[in-house]
């Protein structure tokens, strides 16, 4: 993700995206680069969501989380700093995936599991590019297997050693820790690029259509997976469509009852 652009967009009052968690971290980490203390931060966070949530905002919903994330961010900072790298907002437009890097997914016949192995190497170029890493992988937390479009079940997490068996994925040897490592990103691209992801909104979608499911877009630019249903809107924009309806409605309910 573009962090940068984000932050510009959040400034702006344009940003589209309701995943506060997303949000709340982006500008937790842009405070934490301009200097600001952990008790500044804390109420400029706590500013914003009162300003776009108004009466939703519940201040005791966000504390903790806020807290826990501002502690995160410090600690990831020092981190940084004790490796040496700059601690800054990331800039990443897209990520590549070759054609043979895709062929290799397919191959493993699951599509769970190669939705994980599509995630795994996304995310992990994206962390490589940030850490200046030579390993390619990522954390395979909750957030991870919302991005595959899977849930956080035994099952889909068991698929991680099925990939591991593979030789596909090397789980981290510490067994507290949730990185896994994946095996087959090409050294080099050469004339062998086979999809950009340039989105990041349900990216794991990008997959899905080049292995021919049915995915459409929506207004708004956004993937979706088409269904027997006439759905034709990404799940933002059908909260904000249901949003509409629902008001129209309760208005129409007033008027009808003010007499």
């Amino acid at each position: 993700m573009n962090e940068k652009k984000y932050i510009e967009e959040i400034s702006n009052g344009t940003i589209t995206d309701d995943i506060l968690t997303t949000t709340i971290r982006c500008l937790i980490k842009n405070y934490v680069i301009e200097g600001k203390s952990k008790n500044e931060i804390v109420c400029l966070v706590e500013e914003y969501l009162s300003s776009r949530l108004k009466q939703k905002y519940k201040s005791k919903k966000w504390e903790s989380y806020i807290t826990k994330t501002v502690g995160s961010v410090f600690k990831q900072k020092k981190s940084y700093e004790k490796e040496e790298k700059e601690f800054q907002l990331n800039e990443i437009d897209c990520i590549k995936v070759s054609f043979s890097e895709l062929e290799k997914i397919k191959l493993i016949e699951n599509i769970s599991a190669e939705k994980i192995a599509f995630v795994l190497l996304v995310c992990g170029r994206i962390n490589q590019q940030l850490s200046k890493d030579n390993k390619i992988g990522t954390y395979c937390n909750r957030e991870f297997f919302k991005d595959c479009g899977l849930s956080f079940s035994n099952a889909n997490r068991n698929l991680i050693n099925h990939l591991k068996q593979l030789g596909y994925a090397q789980p981290s040897s510490n067994n507290q820790s949730s990185f896994v490592e994946i095996l087959i990103a090409d050294i080099e691209y050469g004339d062998n690029e086979g999809i950009v992801v340039d989105d990041f909104r349900d990216f794991v979608l990008i997959y899905e259509k080049w292995i021919g499911e049915k995915i459409g877009k929506c207004g708004c630019g956004g993937l979706i997976k088409l269904t027997s249903g006439n759905k034709r809107m990404c799940n933002i924009c059908w909260k904000e469509h249901r949003k509409g309806k629902n008001r129209e409605k309760a208005l129409r309910y007033y008027n009808k009852n003010k007499h």
